[in-house]
């Protein structure tokens, strides 16, 4: 199962290793070489594919979201700097997906991230990070929210090997 093609009303968003793979693709490597894992495994992985299958996941890759806004909570890969005033649509790709966390001073929507690995979902009064360690001993989570009262109904997690734990 493909989750965009089973779910085409999904909203995806850009993470690091998402952009790394884009830029690899496009022939630029990490300035700093926080790359190497992609280079390594991701990057020869698809090569190695026929060029139909390349052209399909070039696609899905250029046309995910920075950043999903909405009523309630913004939801975005990694975090972003001060200036606060400073439009999401302004800055750049990069901070979006590699800034761990968001300002203490932030108080606008609520912020839904990840990036920063944490053992449980761990919230503050600005932001949700959900980054519970998948692909790393740890284990999938997602969140069902009602945008509308601006509430978390329930916690999806799913263990590394697809398993629904709760």
């Amino acid at each position: 199962s493909i989750a965009h093609i089973d779910n085409p009303d999904w909203s995806f968003i850009v993470g690091n290793h998402d952009k790394m793979l884009i830029d690899l693709i496009n022939g630029k490597s990490h300035p700093e070489g926080w790359d190497e894992r992609t280079k390594k495994e991701s990057f020869p992985e698809f090569v190695r594919l026929d060029a139909m299958e390349r052209k399909k996941i070039s696609n899905f890759l250029n046309n995910l979201y920075p950043y999903i806004e909405l009523k309630s909570f913004l939801c975005l890969h990694g975090g972003f700097l001060a200036p606060l005033n400073k439009p999401l649509m302004d800055r750049d790709l990069d901070e979006l997906v590699w800034t761990y966390g968001i300002p203490e001073e932030y108080d606008g929507k609520k912020v839904v991230r990840g990036h920063e690995p944490v053992k449980e979902v761990y919230f503050s009064k600005n932001n949700i990070n959900i980054n519970t360690e998948c692909g790393f001993g740890g284990f999938l989570t997602g969140l069902v929210i009602d945008d509308e009262n601006g509430t978390i109904i329930s916690q999806i997690k799913i263990s590394e090997t697809g398993e629904l734990l709760c």
